[in-house]
């Protein structure tokens, strides 16, 4: 959503027009900028006709998930002759930090837009109060402002998030006590905790309690468990219910209809099938999830682990340290992140950014949707539609819909893309997708 500036009669347009032109001396600070002047050592004042130093403020700032880098200000050197070569913003709010301004500079007339991250755990409105210090040679400004915060981290989700799951284990009158199991159980109810040392299988079982063994656990045949599962090896979980989270030394399988009330985390790989998590994935090796799952926090793969992911919500992010070699007919709550190649196919929504560093390509195919940006230190090439714009190393090409930067020469780009693959702080203007930025 773009952010609203301050009232007044003036664009931001036909003022950075008139700043080119030598025009805005006399605007006040009921317009689109306010005025900051300096004198020899310090000082300043406010709707001045001699302001050197123009702020504009993008308030308020909303975001709809967390973190999203976000547009703060805009900064004009108005000193008719001299460099401002120091540029400091600070705030006094955790909510909002601002990217770092070292070696950045201004020349007269020169403007800079500001930008920073927005970090919330949950939705919130607050007020934040901006520092802002510059200096040439000889002189220094410094000033405070203030930029409202928004975040409505519930209106930019997918459908089915946040996931909310309550999970009990009923285990009769007369369970058996769980220090007395050793090994694989079979239709039985057990009250506490189940330890073993080597490999243990629950068929139709109820246990309330954990389940920790140092060998492999294998969990099929309606076993419900109240609190988490733990094994030193592999774990799979067929038509299981855990209550909490499955923790796995080596890799893992959840499948056919599972329900998990917390998150996952393998050593090795993992390998998700119509099963439903209430907290996200982390895995040493590679994701892959299909048919029908959902996972209500992030996915998150090995340093050199790919993922894939079809037909499924992920509430939160995507990031893998390979590739994220698919992601089709799925919904993703957050930005996707590869340090490879990331491949959107048909009925792909990213809610937030699609970022591959430090190399990748990124292919937004037919009818897949990137609510971000794409951010890539490849080649893009767009057949679907991209909402927040294009900035990337290589090539930009593709015959889909791309709104804000666009650098494909059909477009009247030039194919220019910058280095880092984005324009200074990273992200659209006002406050951000609807999705991470």
């Amino acid at each position: 959503m773009a952010p609203r500036r301050g009232g007044g009669g003036l664009s931001r347009r036909a003022a950075l027009a008139l700043i080119g032109g030598g025009g805005l001396l006399g605007i006040s600070s009921t317009g689109a900028f306010d005025q900051v002047r300096g004198q020899r050592p310090f000082d300043l004042s406010v709707n001045d006709d001699n302001a050197l130093l123009g702020i504009e403020i993008f308030s308020p700032i909303e975001i709809s998930s967390s973190p999203a880098t976000v547009d703060i200000l805009e900064l004009q050197n108005r000193f008719p002759d001299a460099d401002l070569t120091e540029i400091s913003v600070t705030t006094d709010n955790s909510l909002l930090s601002v990217e770092s301004l070292s070696g950045v500079t201004l020349q007269p007339a020169e403007t800079r837009t500001i930008s920073g991250t927005v970090s919330a755990a949950q939705s919130t409105t607050q007020e934040v109060t901006l520092t802002i210090t510059v200096s040439t040679d000889t002189e220094q400004i410094e000033t405070t402002r203030t930029v409202d915060v928004v975040a409505d981290l519930a209106a930019g989700l997918p459908e089915g998030c946040p996931v909310s799951l309550n999970i009990s284990v009923d285990v009769g009158g007369s369970p058996r006590d769980g220090s007395t199991v050793s090994g694989d159980i079979t239709n039985e109810d057990i009250a506490g905790d189940i330890t073993v040392g080597g490999d243990i299988e629950l068929k139709n079982s109820r246990v309330d309690g954990n389940v920790t063994a140092g060998g492999d656990v294998t969990l099929s045949n309606n076993t419900e468990i109240s609190g988490s599962v733990t094994a030193g090896g592999d774990m799979s979980v067929k038509k299981a219910t855990v209550g909490n989270g499955l923790d796995a030394g080596g890799d893992l399988t959840v499948e056919t209809n599972s329900v998990i009330g917390g998150g996952a985390i393998a050593g090795g790989d993992m390998s998700i099938k119509k099963a439903t998590f209430g907290g996200g994935l982390t895995a040493g090796g590679d994701v892959t999830i299909e048919t029908q799952s959902t996972i209500g926090g992030a996915v998150e793969a090995g340093s050199d682990g790919d993922v894939t992911i079809k037909q499924t919500t992920v509430c939160g992010a995507v990031d893998a340290g390979g590739d994220v070699s698919e992601i089709l007919n799925t919904n993703i709550g957050g930005n996707v992140t590869a340090g490879g190649d990331v491949t959107l196919k048909n009925k792909a929504t990213v809610f937030g950014n699609v970022i591959t560093d430090p190399e990748g390509d990124v292919d937004v195919g037919n009818n897949a949707v990137v609510k971000g940006k794409v951010d890539a230190s490849g080649d893009v090439t767009v057949n679907g539609t991209v909402e927040g714009g294009v900035f990337a190393d290589g090539e930009v090409d593709g015959t889909g819909t791309i709104n804000g930067n666009d650098p494909r020469p059909s477009s009247g780009g030039n194919n220019n893309n910058q280095p880092g693959g984005g324009p200074p702080g990273g992200g659209p203007p006002g406050g951000g997708p609807p999705g991470q930025q």
